[in-house]
């Protein structure tokens, strides 16, 4: 059951920069209060680390965003247009960057040596990760600065007055959140 806090917070959306822990905070999100978690990554990518083409993917979205209840983790910026519209709240998860950097090298070894599979069929390996100019650590380092700014003016200028935004600064506000979710 919901807690209090979240009966009327029926579309949770996630956002953050790359590896600050968006799809594991919604999931323990989701089982916290019982609302289903979806994650873009697996809508966008398909085989072979392959972008699905665009109305795929927003088809995808669409679909995920229609259902009465959802918390969705991801930030497309193709997608906005469906989720921030639809969405009751913002959870921004905006940790800082050697703190995200230290996560997303740790994460990234983890999946390399597990050889897991994430989605798809793909897999995370040491020389897509750390030495290729499509690697997730230079994503992270090029876009956490730009995402940050991107989600601190909408933010400001609430372009959607329906959000509910919740800015969480450190995993520690988060965890604390979760467990009040959790009542």
């Amino acid at each position: 059951t919901p807690s209090p806090a979240m009966t009327d917070a029926r579309r949770i959306l996630i956002v953050g920069c790359s590896c600050s822990g968006k799809t594991t905070f919604a999931g323990k999100l989701s089982r916290a209060t019982g609302i289903p978690a979806a994650d873009l990554d697996p809508l966008y990518w398909g085989p072979g680390w392959t972008p699905r083409p665009a109305e795929t993917f927003l088809q995808s979205v669409r679909h995920a965003a229609d259902q009465p209840n959802w918390i969705i983790s991801g930030n497309y910026s193709a997608a906005r247009h469906l989720l921030w519209t639809r969405a009751t709240d913002i959870i921004w998860l905006d940790y800082d960057f050697p703190l995200v950097f230290f996560r997303a090298i740790r994460r990234t070894l983890g999946r390399c040596i597990s050889r897991r599979e994430l989605w798809n069929g793909n897999r995370e390996s040491f020389r897509q990760s750390f030495l290729s100019r499509d690697s997730i650590l230079r994503w992270v380092a090029s876009s956490h600065g730009r995402l940050r700014a991107d989600f601190g003016r909408a933010k400001a200028q609430a372009d959607y007055p329906q959000l509910r935004w919740r800015h969480f600064r450190s995993p520690a506000e988060a965890e604390r959140f979760l467990r009040q979710a959790a009542v």
